[in-house]
């Protein structure tokens, strides 16, 4: 072998030797650290509050609207009101809710920037099943869990052909008690998937 071939091998050797759980922190530490080059930071609290996306994405249409209704009817019964967000957010998503048309929405709160919930928007209720536990299961995972605090809760439950997720941490809420009354009525709406934390 020559010096090169020999380098070349011993670095194989070596990857494969590296042990699993090694190469899930390295994985998550990239992810940490691309996160923090973009200038998104970890996901703060409230009900969502999130740093503005990089690109937008398609709104979603008509077919929310009913789910923006309960999400309005479910709020009004604590006395709070919702109204599409001032600016477009991006929360830590898995690959294939990136093209999904979507809208955020901001429930108002004393905190400016929490009380913010996504509403995205499939083609068909079995699409949006399948949606809602590919979000719920990313967000269970590694890399969804270090894109949010740790004592976050998730709502994430499908309601026809949309998915809704919004979130409550109380350490990053600038108005802990407001949102989270607010985070337990909008889990009343939709058929909700687990997020294990």
């Amino acid at each position: 072998m020559t010096g090169a071939e020999d380098r070349r091998a011993a670095s194989t050797g070596h990857q494969r030797r590296l042990p699993r759980h090694l190469r899930a922190l390295l994985v998550g530490l990239v992810l940490v650290l691309a996160s923090v080059a973009c200038g998104r930071g970890m996901e703060a609290g409230g009900i969502g509050s999130v740093p503005d996306a990089a690109t937008p994405r398609p709104n979603a249409g008509a077919a929310a609207q009913g789910t923006i209704a309960a999400l309005r009817d479910a709020l009004a019964s604590g006395g709070y009101d919702l109204a599409r967000a001032t600016r477009t957010y991006l929360p830590a998503q898995p690959a294939s809710l990136i093209p999904v048309p979507r809208s955020a929405y901001q429930v108002r709160l004393a905190d400016p920037d929490g009380g913010v919930l996504i509403v995205y928007e499939f083609t068909t209720p079995e699409a949006a099943r399948a949606g809602a536990q590919a979000l719920a299961d990313y967000l269970s995972s590694g890399p969804g869990k270090i894109n949010f605090a740790a004592d976050t809760s998730f709502h994430v439950a499908s309601l026809g052909s949309t998915v809704i997720m919004a979130w409550f941490s109380e350490s990053q809420s600038a108005d802990p008690l407001a949102a989270r009354d607010a985070f337990d009525l909008v889990s009343t709406v939709g058929t909700e998937v687990p997020v294990l934390r």
